[in-house]
């Protein structure tokens, strides 16, 4: 009779661990999807709700419309003449250039990337002069983004 017992004890204990188990996955699983949704509406507000980019977002959106604009970013990039203006694009790809570490880190999904910032990424790479300060600038990071959002 101990002995039934003792082997009912050990399944017993085999299942809680098994079922403990699943719940302890479960849980890593859904708080993986919270921190990545937290992290992702940090990236969304920082990006589109600070002022911080809204210039440089104006200059990508509109310089391939507007001569003028597109001699900004030519003056700032190239010619390095507009410091300034230099300086913010710089942040600007440096956001990316965080966002492709944090994809290569697998923090981030290159599909919630594209949900957000596929179309900014694909601006910087069809104007030919952010295209190529970022190429000659050590974005690395941004470049090697840019190639598998492309894809």
């Amino acid at each position: 009779m101990w002995k039934e017992i003792g082997v009912i004890a050990s399944v017993v204990t085999a299942l809680s661990f098994i079922v403990a188990s699943i719940i302890a996955l479960i849980s890593l699983r859904v708080n993986n999807r919270l921190r990545r949704t937290d992290l992702l509406n940090a990236l969304f507000e920082k990006f589109f709700y600070q002022s911080k980019y809204a210039e440089i977002r104006k200059h990508i959106d509109y310089s391939s419309k507007h001569e003028d604009l597109m001699k900004l970013l030519e003056e700032a990039l190239i010619n390095r003449k507009k410091e300034e203006l230099e300086e913010k694009c710089v942040d600007f790809f440096n956001f990316f250039e965080f966002i492709a570490v944090l994809w290569k880190l697998k923090q981030l999904q290159i599909k919630e990337i594209k949900f957000m910032f596929e179309y900014y990424i694909k601006m910087l790479d069809n104007n030919p002069y952010t295209k190529r300060y970022i190429e000659e600038n050590g974005f690395e990071n941004l470049l090697d983004l840019i190639k598998e959002i492309k894809k």
